[in-house]
């Protein structure tokens, strides 16, 4: 029933996909696999926290290939805004793997988010020496730098004063990152990783 139900995954039946896993779990309540992809199932439906309690129970059963469980758990915990234990998770993973340029973006992304600009700009560095072609880690190496010269700037340079109809007011223009366009990267559905093009993360 679990291989079905990764079957249903990849095709984005999660509703079926549920239910083999549910009859999975009671043949065999022990194997980590089924509670990764229960974890998945409810990532994509956006039950981040029922997510992370599969994961993290999926965790407690690994005794290897733990890596891409840990990345799932970083996803779900960016999805939730708790930044310092997503950072955990992917750390955790590059040890592991530490030749992983999509878990490096992402744990780059998740201190932009996060508002550490500088640690986000070095990793997005790394992951482009590893893979240059790395599309959306070129983008938010843009943006961080970006924001990054915007702070210094409303940080190093007095704020100009706007006289306007008699009033003074202060104008100091702020950056943030509009997540609503970027690419999307999904939780990997699946122990093996293999290459990183095949990792999918869900990026907001």
């Amino acid at each position: 029933m679990l291989y079905i139900a990764m079957e249903y995954l990849r095709t984005n039946n999660n509703n079926m996909a549920m239910q083999c896993l549910r009859q999975a779990r009671q043949v065999c309540s022990s194997d980590p696999l089924i509670f990764n992809e229960l974890g998945v199932v409810c990532y994509n439906e956006g039950k981040y926290e029922s997510a992370i309690e599969s994961f993290r129970h999926a965790i407690e059963l690994c005794t290897d290939n733990m890596e891409a469980v840990l990345v799932n758990l970083g996803h779900s915990y960016r999805k939730m805004q708790k930044f310092s234990d997503a950072v955990e998770c992917y750390e955790r993973a590059l040890v592991l793997d530490p030749r992983n340029a999509s878990t490096l973006v992402a744990l780059g992304f998740t201190n932009h988010l996060g508002g550490n600009l500088d640690t986000a700009i070095e990793i997005y560095h790394k992951a482009l020496a590893m893979k240059p072609n790395h599309s959306f880690a070129s983008e938010m190496l843009s943006r961080a730098l970006k924001a990054s010269l915007e702070v210094f700037t409303v940080d190093t340079i007095p704020m100009r004063t706007i006289q306007m109809e008699g009033e003074s007011k202060s104008f100091v223009s702020s950056s943030f990152i509009d997540d609503t366009d970027q690419s999307n990267m999904m939780v990997e559905s699946s122990f093996d990783d293999g290459d990183d093009d095949d990792v999918d993360m869900d990026y907001e």
